[in-house]
């Protein structure tokens, strides 16, 4: 399996993060030396350090697709469906939503359509 490898650009931003991160801590601790030395608290502001966004893939909670006959499935189309049934179901259409989820199960599930479809 190949070594997938970020672009320059990613790779740079990902460092400016991490240096940032590392910058307001020692910040925020010498904000903290200060008021000790000085007897205050919370008087001198503190920076927020950024946590890391840790992606766990995709959720899609309203398709699901079991023993299906699909090679293939694009997950960007199967997340804006999602998307699509959540705005309807928040839309205060939870009908249209579960009409248009078995729609969609069907599709997925039939073994009329060929791939190119």
């Amino acid at each position: 399996m190949p070594i997938r490898q970020e672009s320059s650009s990613v790779t740079t931003r990902r460092i400016a993060d991490k240096m940032y991160a590392r910058n307001a801590s020692l910040l925020n601790q010498i904000a903290d030396q200060m008021e000790t030395m000085t007897g205050g608290s919370g008087v001198v502001a503190r920076f927020e350090i950024p946590q890391p966004t840790i992606h766990t893939g995709n959720t899609v909670h309203n398709i699901r697709v079991d023993n299906s006959v699909i090679g293939a499935i694009n997950t960007g189309q199967i997340k804006s469906l999602n998307v699509a049934l959540d705005n309807v179901q928040n839309a205060g259409s939870p009908e249209l939503a579960n009409t248009l989820h078995v729609l969609s199960e069907a599709v997925l599930a039939s073994s009329d359509l060929s791939p190119e479809k």
